[in-house]
């Protein structure tokens, strides 16, 4: 237990001195990541939860924030903080709500940032049979080119950056993938374009589509910055057999499949192959070129003869059932372990595919990872799902099998197999257990770890890490600014930091303690002869350069200014003894420069050059050549247009004010704003200056920086710190203040913090709002909202509708209803109801009963007109019944006379004489009644 401790002791202070020394490895400071589309349903055994992300670190005291972003929204959707405890796995599930919906365009993304290094394993969870899980790359690992790998069926390949405005190249490799971009439609080999921003997600997909295109494998992702790349499936399937019946083929069941690849600049020539336990339906390999003209060797596998085969273009590819092998290749390939779908069983009813029993595992995709990006300790854990098998592959070299240590005691393996021809290199495998934490570390050298496991439903693997220095670029020997454990190929031998301070020459290339690593030195641990092919190499006598491929490392070309007559910089080793100098050392001559092409495209020949020293005599060249394999194949700079130079015209100098020199990009002047001429104004002026040449003073105008190294812009002003408040999340007992930019000038850019932080105690002893009692809000619910409508928001009392007689719901409606207004939100108006104001806020009833009288004057107005009417209809009435009465009594009189007459009376009138008479006497009385009106109404007009 003590050598475990004070091996985990130097451990740390290894990791904590590289890190300082700024390693690349699968350890970094900030991660951005996003997760292909979940096709299934949630299950109710899983719950919500669909991504669970493991984090560890080797370090102490690790503060992680989280965030999640989505372009479409500049507020954050999620910001979360966890602390990290050295060497313990930390998980941290998100739920479905960020599972996205798209095939083609902007996505969520996931931004994990932290004061120390530490790793990423994300795992996805679609349902019980469809699982991956993916090493995230940090930021600071990414690259410019890559070449996707995926399998067939519902396609998803996804984009991740951190800077932008970032151009994304994307050339299809299939001709039957598709995509409208901007109302275009490119086929295969032609170009799409995309433009992200900062920390945005990109997705390409046919999740949703029922048409299968086949594989993207081999089709190339470029970007003006570097970015990150995701590759594969939403749900993947493989040719796969009938059980017991491998002659019968057929694609079997699918399963989730996603890679968070390494960029081009880290592929390597050496690879070590293996297979896994258990899955009869076995595995097969991608091998991904990524220069034209690359030559692939197979040896071991299913035979004992070499496979070698020819990659003619960069994004080739082939596919390769390899198992237990060692690949080697000519140039730098990107190598993926494929697990196929589980072998099928047939239904006696009917054609549906069953699974056989007893067999396990499903389609995943992992890297391999070179053989010169071993790492010496890694930090991991296997996520308990279901009936599973979890196991770890360890690939070490024979003489170092017995400095392996897990969770601090020495690693057992029962079987070691050994790789063919590898020098030296074994691998074996270790069944673990669940929801443990391991450590799994090498005390004297650099190992590869795999971690897999597999179920019924379902099969996953990743690299349980590895280092990402840029192997597959050219390299610049530097012995100068060699520092011990720097993961970096100092001497461009092909291996990483394979010397050990002994003062020997630990690797055989004449060089003593040359690029160093901080293992333990001993007799028994010195590698022997290392020449591993991840390297191309040209020597000659006395100093000599190397070089892996002709393309220009552009993030180091500030730190290595390039000689305006040559196009590779002159850089001599010094700390390094060279053993083939000792008899060459001319006193009057500098020493010789690198080996560099010329200025002429069309001589293939290098050169290399030196000068006589001042009042000294010289015997001998200034300069030497040697065969070499200048612009071959390449674009001559003399060919670049405007503002482009370098080989394949990959440099720019834009920011020259007129065009620069096509091998060196020197140019005369800059533009405003930029500086440098030597290597093409590439660097920004510095602080506090601005303008052409950057002699401009931003002190003298702004007082402080500006903003504009071109105009000399000053930032504008904060307005003043909004109050110290807390934070939405109970959780968390910090005071947050915030403050804006000058609002009345648009497009105001400040120079500053918007929001700060401090340690309070905020939800220590007072309530939570969000455990407040309905219509109560804010610390410990002291405020009312009462007068809501309905409850209101617990944190500002907002609500949507106030009750009638109240107003302002931003305020939680504590406002009652001014003068001459009522109803809900005080929107009536009293004046056109009473005249006046309301005596009642809330129904806007009317003060002093003016609202009665205003009813009876109404009823009043209406009955005189009808009183009228019924008086004048009586009084006509009256009067001519009276007057027929008065007439009737006339008649009468008359007959009486007539009946007292003698003559008439003495005739007697027969009963139709008196029937005649009745009927014109009743003819009479009505023509005399109609006469009688008519004067009665002359009579009237006379009054």
């Amino acid at each position: 237990m003590e050598m475990f401790l004070l091996s985990l002791l130097i451990i740390v202070l290894i990791l904590v001195t590289d890190f300082i020394k700024g390693q690349k490895t699968h350890l970094g400071k900030l991660f951005i990541v996003s997760v292909p589309k979940m096709m299934s349903e949630p299950q109710p055994l899983f719950g919500t939860p669909c991504v669970l992300f493991l984090l560890s670190t080797p370090l102490s005291d690790v503060q992680v924030a989280i965030e999640s972003h989505w372009y479409q929204e500049k507020s954050q959707l999620l910001r979360d903080s966890i602390r990290l405890s050295p060497f313990v796995v930390y998980d941290y599930t998100l739920n479905r709500t960020f599972n996205h919906q798209e095939d083609f365009g902007f996505v969520h993304s996931f931004k994990l940032e932290a004061n120390k290094a530490f790793s990423l394993v994300v795992t996805m969870i679609d349902s019980v049979s469809s699982i991956a899980t993916m090493m995230a790359v940090p930021v600071d690992s990414w690259g410019k080119v890559y070449f996707a790998v995926t399998l067939g069926h519902r396609i998803s390949i996804t984009v991740v950056t951190h800077r932008g405005p970032n151009l994304i190249f994307v050339r299809s490799s299939n001709k039957n993938f598709h995509l409208v971009i901007n109302s275009q439609e490119p086929g295969m080999h032609q170009m799409y374009t995309i433009s992200t921003a900062k920390s945005q997600a990109f997705v390409f997909a046919t999740c949703n589509s029922s048409r299968d295109i086949g594989t993207l494998t081999g089709t190339k992702f470029s970007g003006e910055l570097e970015f990150g790349l995701i590759s594969g499936n939403c749900n993947a399937s493989t040719l796969s057999h009938v059980c017991n019946n491998t002659s019968i083929l057929k694609y079997g069941f699918g399963d989730i499949a996603a890679e968070m690849l390494l960029p081009y600049e880290t592929y390597g020539r050496e690879f070590l192959t293996f297979d896994v336990v258990k899955p009869s339906s076995g595995s097969f390999y991608f091998l991904v070129a990524g220069e034209d003209d690359t030559t692939v060797v197979i040896t071991g596998g299913s035979t004992t003869k070499s496979d070698s085969f020819h990659l003619p273009t960069s994004g080739s590819w082939v596919e390769r059932i390899i198992g237990i092998s060692r690949v080697t290749s000519s140039k730098g390939i990107m190598v993926v372990h494929v697990r196929r779908s589980p072998c099928l069983a047939s239904s006696q009813r009917s054609n549906e595919k069953l699974y056989y029993p007893g067999e396990v595992g499903a389609p995943s995709l992992s890297l391999i990872v070179p053989t010169a990006l071993f790492y010496f300790t890694y930090i991991f854990r296997m996520p308990r799902f279901f009936s599973n098998f979890y196991y770890i592959i360890v690939i070490v070299k024979k003489h170092f099998a017995n400095y392996l240590t897990l969770k601090g005691d020495p690693l057992k393996i029962s079987r070691w197999t050994h790789f063919p021809e590898g020098q030296s290199w074994m691998f074996g495998q270790v069944e673990v257990k669940p929801n443990i934490d391991y450590t799994l570390t090498s005390e004297r050298s650099f190992i590869g770890c795999y971690v897999y496991g597999h179920g019924q439903y379902y099969a996953y693997m990743y690299p349980a890490g590895y280092i990402t220095s840029q192997i597959n670029t050219k390299c610049f020997k530097d012995l100068d600014r060699m520092k011990e454990g720097d993961l970096v190929d100092n001497d461009c031998d092909g291996a990483i930091d394979e010397e050990y301070l002994n003062e020997k020459d630990d690797d055989g290339d004449r060089l003593i303690d040359e690029d160093l690593n901080t293992f333990l030195d001993s007799e028994s641990t010195k590698f022997s002869n290392i020449t591993s092919v991840t390297a191309v190499t040209e020597r000659g006598s006395g100093v000599y350069t190397e070089f892996r491929n002709p393309i220009y490392d552009l993030d180091n070309l500030e730190d290595n200014p390039i000689n305006p007559e040559v196009i590779v910089p002159a850089l001599a080793p010094r700390k390094a003894l060279d053993v083939s100098l000792t008899s060459e050392a001319l006193t009057g001559f500098e020493p010789w420069s690198d080996w560099v092409c010329t200025r002429d495209c069309s001589k293939t020949n290098m050169i290399r050059i030196r000068q006589c020293q001042h009042n000294k005599l010289c015997d001998g060249p200034l300069s030497e050549t040697r065969p070499g394999t200048c612009y071959f194949n390449t674009k001559c700079p003399n060919d670049c247009p405007s503002f482009r130079w370098g080989t394949n015209c990959i440099m720019s100098c834009e920011n020259c004010v007129n065009d620069c020199d096509k091998f060196s990009g020197l140019c005369e002047t800059c533009k405003a704003g930029f500086t440098d001429p030597a290597t093409g104004c590439r660097k920004s002026c510095p602080d506090y200056t601005y303008g052409i040449d950057c002699k401009l003073s931003c002190i003298d105008v702004c007082s402080d920086d500006c903003l504009s190294r071109v105009t000399g812009q000053c930032y504008d002003v904060f307005e003043p710190w909004h109050e110290w408040h807390c934070s939405r999340s109970c959780l968390d007992t910090k005071a947050y203040r915030e403050r804006v930019c000058d609002r009345s000038k648009p497009g105001s850019v400040c120079k500053g913090n918007k929001s700060e932080a401090k340690e309070s105690n905020c939800y220590v002893e007072i309530t939570c709002p969000n455990n407040c009692d309905p219509f109560k809000w804010g610390d410990d619910c002291v405020y009312s909202c009462e007068h809501c409508e309905h409850d209101c928001e617990k944190f500002t009392g907002v609500c949507q509708q106030c009750k009638p007689g109240y107003k302002n719901p931003k305020k939680g409606c504590l406002e009652e209803c001014g003068r001459f207004f009522y109803g809900y939100n005080c929107e009536g108006d009293c004046t056109l109801k009473c005249g006046a104001d309301c005596a009642e806020k809330v129904y806007g009833r009317c003060s002093n009963g003016y609202e009665q009288y205003a009813l009876l004057l109404v009823l009043l107005l209406l009955f005189v007109p009808c009183l009228f009417i019924l008086f004048r209809k009586k009084r006509d009435h009256n009067v001519t019944k009276a007057r027929r009465s008065s007439y009737m009594g006339k008649i009468g009189l008359m007959s009486r006379r007539v009946s007292h007459t003698p003559e008439r009376a003495s005739k007697a009138p027969t009963r139709s004489v008196m029937k005649k008479r009745s009927r014109r006497t009743m003819k009479d009385v009505r023509s005399w009644s109609s006469y009688d009106d008519d004067d009665d109404d002359e009579d009237d007009d006379d009054d």
